[in-house]
């Protein structure tokens, strides 16, 4: 079957019942097209934060490379939150060691690009976990100290 674009146009000029059988297919088709591009944008809005768990959660490697994207951005905005975090406990002798290793750290990540994600993400969680309890105990710096060292 070949098409002949010459008749075609012949055609739409000439036979009106052709012209608007043609008029609403294209017409349905446009409206068509349209619904699903919105639908696929609603969709990906709705499900963007499920989309990104689900990459994050199946893709290892995803997690080093936004993290070293984004390394120097959101750094400083953790650092500024453990602080901040920190600075409520008061002025206790292991809360200003705290502090100063999560500064030091803090400054080592900006400047040491060999601190990976792994590594980011056990000095958060044990940072954490100190102040889970609303006391810095020694062997909390220590291990706090171990994650800096290396």
């Amino acid at each position: 079957m070949k098409l002949n674009l010459d008749d075609l146009y012949y055609r739409i000029r000439t036979d009106y019942s052709f012209k608007k059988r043609l008029r609403k297919i294209v017409l349905l088709g446009g409206v068509t097209v349209i619904l699903i591009s919105l639908l696929s944008i609603v969709a990906l809005f709705f499900f963007s934060s499920a989309i990104i768990s689900f990459l994050f959660a199946h893709v290892p490697g995803l997690f080093e490379i936004g993290f070293n994207y984004v390394r120097g951005f959101a750094s400083s905005f953790v650092q500024e939150d453990l602080t901040a975090i920190l600075n409520s406990f008061g002025a206790g002798a292991n809360v200003n060691e705290m502090k100063n290793l999560v500064n030091q750290y803090f400054n080592q990540l900006s400047s040491n690009t060999a601190i990976d994600f792994q590594n980011f993400s056990n000095f958060i969680s044990t940072v954490k976990n100190s102040l889970m309890d609303n006391q810095i105990t020694t062997t909390e710096l220590d291990l706090v100290k171990k994650l800096i060292l290396n």
